[in-house]
């Protein structure tokens, strides 16, 4: 099965090697046996749960008839957090008939 791959620009790509090393270094040193560590990986996990479970009912709502114009200011900024800027035309609305939120834009 083909790898998934995402375009990011050359400036984020550098950044995230960034953050990598910087990680790495950190692991390195120790950081995970730090007071700590195990709850903010745990925060983070359970964000993530959070997101895709919220991004789930959305996208549920939507495929129900809900339409992109009526998403709440929180609603879009989930979309955009799980698909970028471009979530709208990410998800496919592409037509003239569909109306792009104003809110959170």
């Amino acid at each position: 099965m083909p790898r998934e791959q995402v375009t990011i620009t050359k400036e984020r790509y550098e950044e995230l090697l960034k953050f990598e090393r910087v990680l790495a270094a950190l692991e390195q040193a120790g950081v995970d046996n730090w007071e700590g560590y195990g709850e903010a990986t745990q925060t983070l996990e359970d964000e993530d749960l959070d997101i895709s479970d919220n991004v789930n009912n959305i996208l549920l709502n939507m495929s129900g008839g809900l339409l992109p114009e009526n998403l709440s200011k929180e609603e879009i900024n989930i979309l955009k957090k799980a698909f970028g800027k471009n979530w709208f035309t990410y998800l496919g609305y592409t037509e003239d008939k569909y109306k792009k939120p104003k809110i959170g834009d």
